[in-house]
């Protein structure tokens, strides 16, 4: 199955071992956000509480 980033609309594929597959196969759409994004999300998070 075929599912897209939230935040760069990057195209990923999932199994079924994926947590979130039985939500989207229910019709659900959880955010999904790959792992770039992620990484991107936490440095600069750690860089605004250093900021402060």
């Amino acid at each position: 199955m075929e599912i897209r980033c939230a935040l760069c609309g990057k195209k990923m594929e999932i199994n079924k071992m994926d947590k979130n597959f039985d939500a989207i196969r229910r019709g659900e759409k959880p955010v999904i956000i790959c792992n770039k994004c992620q990484f991107s999300a936490v440095y600069e998070a750690k860089k605004q509480i250093e900021k402060v």
